[in-house]
């Protein structure tokens, strides 16, 4: 294509004037309105059931003479382990992408530099767009 420039490329993203290739998906550029980074919090609710869950089980150790040995050590592990579940949690950024359809969210990943190099591609292109 005549006047087509390229801003940014790797293995699975490819982005010109003209056109985004996200994956395998084209998106013409004179189509897109607006491109930004949307951040999904990660999810650290599994953790946080396990943590209870072995906070419980602590619990029933302490009021159980009978289970106290068992219960104690596996309710400490729980906690433990449903604190370290939940606290490592991890983002998921998106590239999200306005036009006139509304938004979409077009590629994910939970690296944010990367994804922060797209974003500002797109909008460079669609500024070369003119």
């Amino acid at each position: 294509m005549a006047g087509e420039i390229s801003v940014y490329q790797d293995t699975n993203i490819q982005v010109t004037n003209l056109r985004a290739i996200l994956q395998g998906k084209t998106y013409a550029m004179a189509n897109i309105t607006s491109v930004s980074m949307y951040t999904q919090p990660g999810n650290s609710t599994p953790g946080m059931i396990v943590a209870v869950l072995g906070a419980l089980l602590l619990l029933v150790g302490l009021a159980d003479a009978d289970m106290r040995g068992c219960a104690l050590v596996f309710g400490l592990g729980m906690l433990v382990g449903g604190i370290a579940i939940a606290a490592s949690a991890r983002n998921i950024y998106w590239v999200r992408i306005g036009s006139a359809s509304g938004e979409t969210n077009a590629l994910s990943s939970r690296d944010r530099e990367y994804i922060t190099r797209i974003v500002g591609a797109m909008n460079e292109a669609i500024i070369l767009r003119g």
